[in-house]
């Protein structure tokens, strides 16, 4: 019997086949050491990482000192940007306006043990704190790690937990957030599985982003940054459908070597 691959005639190739993409960040492509003409090499500071959607909302960082390293072999053994959390690094881009419902896909993994009630911020939204959508990891019991999506607005808050654990020896993982224009749909997915289980608050309105901030809050916040390396980060402008969701999944698994659970 012949197996047909169906991406071979006019399906999911990468990212761009869907409408609404708004930021595209591979670490395989467009990693700079400077203002985007020198490529960093292994163990290199970064401070250009460019979005190939086409929409040039590419990240940057100039301030030394909050510039992540580029890892030729940082996630599974792949290229990464690596983020130390003592050292506050970040990388953002300003004026980015999407309103909700949009999309996160991150490829990432952690590097170090947390304690008490201490976050590592993935990805945020970010200008003013009246409007907010970010995907975090926050610990529970000491060192277990479990990844949550917060959308603020204006006065009211929701609040999503991943039940699954996002423990160190997991390794790489796919973090999907669905963010919803109304209250109590909004949904966090880690490796292609629903894991939302926990909601609170309420929101009065959608979500208007003014930008994001990769690896730390949205005004670099000491004490919120990533430590660990991210790979991938695609934002949709909109509410992706239960296949469009599951391809982009499945083409970050194949591209990263992880499992879909």
């Amino acid at each position: 019997m012949n197996i047909i691959n169906p991406y071979l005639f006019g399906g999911f190739t990468d990212p761009t086949d869907i409408a609404g993409l708004t930021l595209w960040l591979d670490a395989n492509e467009g990693v700079y050491n400077d203002a985007g003409s020198t490529l960093a090499t292994d163990g290199q500071t970064v401070q250009e990482w460019h979005d190939q959607s086409g929409n040039g909302n590419h990240v940057t960082q100039t301030t030394t000192g909050q510039k992540p390293e580029y890892r030729t072999t940082g996630l599974n053994s792949s290229p990464s940007v690596d983020f130390v959390r003592a050292n506050e690094d970040l990388l953002q881009v300003d004026g980015v306006a999407i309103t909700a419902p949009f999309t996160y896909f991150v490829v990432a993994s952690v590097d170090i043990e947390l304690s008490g009630t201490n976050n590592l911020m993935l990805i945020s939204t970010g200008d003013a704190d009246t409007e907010r959508a970010d995907i975090f990891v926050n610990s529970f019991s000491g060192t277990d790690h479990r990844v949550a999506v917060f959308q603020f607005y204006t006065s009211t808050e929701e609040t999503r937990t991943a039940g699954e654990k996002f423990l160190i020896a997991d390794g790489a993982k796919i973090a999907t957030a669905q963010f919803a224009a109304t209250t109590g749909n909004s949904s966090i997915f880690l490796d292609g599985v629903d894991e939302t289980d926990n909601t609170s608050g309420s929101i009065s309105g959608a979500v208007t982003t003014q930008g994001f901030t990769i690896g730390n809050y949205w005004t670099g916040t000491v004490g919120t940054g990533w430590d660990g390396d991210i790979s991938e980060v695609i934002i949709y402008d909109g509410a992706l459908t239960a296949q469009e969701q599951s391809d982009v999944e499945t083409y970050l698994a194949n591209k990263w070597g992880i499992t879909l659970s």
